[in-house]
């Protein structure tokens, strides 16, 4: 893997977008194995908007190597920040049509790892809709059927939520998202909503924040 100097920007940018992706829908069948899985086409519809809507792209250079494919894949910043890596896939037919499958497979397994994203079933709702459905956002998914804050309030709570991850996850700063939390000072609602928002996606800001708050419960008492 090779980056920029710094990827402070990027990392803050996609640890947003991150926040905002689902999984890639498996709607494509493996005919050999009689298998789903999600197509070159449906992990960009999982990645497009949120990479695009936090000043994130990514670009895919392939090249022929000995005996496979290779894929260089590039995710790049606004700010001028990147990362990319390589990665190869041997040609099991050394013809047009080898080539072309081995690239595609290298293109998407490339995509799906820098991205972070992982294939899921639509359990048939793709199919079964008559019309084309909005992807709903995991901040809106993790509250339906929850009785809604007013909107000012969940926006805040939305954004603590990003903030908190931001910490964690990329900065690793669990002393000062922990400052940040309390300094919220959220009622019970309005912290079982910003739970439901981090969700297991997000389990490893939940647990540093409960292993805190524990900590500070035993010391008052």
């Amino acid at each position: 893997m090779e980056r920029s100097e710094q990827i402070n920007e990027l990392a803050t940018a996609l640890s947003k977008a991150q926040g905002m992706m689902e999984g890639a829908i498996k709607d494509s069948r493996n005919p050999h194995f009689n298998s789903k899985y999600a197509d070159l086409a449906s992990c960009w519809d999982a990645i497009r908007g949120p990479l695009s809507s936090n000043g994130l792209s990514v670009v895919q250079f392939l090249s022929s190597v000995d005996g496979g494919v290779s894929c260089q894949t590039m995710l790049m910043h606004s700010s001028g920040q990147w990362m990319s890596s390589d990665f190869f896939i041997p040609v099991d037919k050394t013809n047009a049509h080898g080539y072309g499958s081995a690239a595609t497979y290298s293109r998407r397994f490339s995509l799906q790892a820098i991205c972070g994203i992982a294939p899921v079933d639509d359990d048939g709702n793709a199919a079964a809709a008559a019309e084309p459905q909005k992807r709903i956002n995991p901040l809106e998914n993790a509250m339906a059927g929850e009785p809604e804050l007013a909107p000012e309030v969940m926006e805040v709570i939305k954004e603590l939520t990003m903030d908190l991850v931001e910490m964690i996850e990329v900065k690793g700063d669990e002393s000062g998202a922990f400052k940040r939390f309390t300094e919220a000072n959220l009622d019970n609602e309005q912290k079982m909503t910003l739970w439901q928002l981090l969700g297991s996606k997000h389990s490893k800001t939940r647990t540093s924040l409960n292993k805190q708050i524990a900590t500070r419960q035993s010391v008052k008492r």
